[in-house]
């Protein structure tokens, strides 16, 4: 139900991501489907700007599943150019990836 707030775009959106962080922080894990869904939303598309928000949940889980290491180094990356909590959530999900976000950051 979050990540469908969250993909939706209305008000709703941002407050279901840091409830997804929230959720994080208890379980310290997320689904598989809704890493990818995070990341989709944090890159962005040709209909929508990224959404760096999308990032927090990421942040905070405590070891990234192996099969989204790669994808979230390179969306994290993309988001450090930009000020704000996109940066400051962008770090925080390269933190959880592995050595070859060092240099990155």
């Amino acid at each position: 139900m979050l990540v469908g707030w969250a993909r939706g775009g209305g008000p709703l959106a941002i407050p279901s991501i840091h409830a997804l962080g929230d959720v994080v922080t208890i379980r310290k894990r997320l689904r598989e489907e809704t890493y990818v869904a995070l990341l989709n939303l944090a890159e962005g598309d040709a209909t929508r700007k990224p959404v760096g928000e999308a990032l927090y949940p990421v942040g905070r889980v405590e070891n990234l599943t192996p099969s989204v290491v790669e994808r979230t180094r390179q969306v994290a990356s993309t988001l450090l150019a930009q000020t704000g909590p996109a940066r400051v959530n962008a770090i925080s999900a390269l933190g959880r990836t592995d050595d070859a976000a060092v240099p990155l950051l």
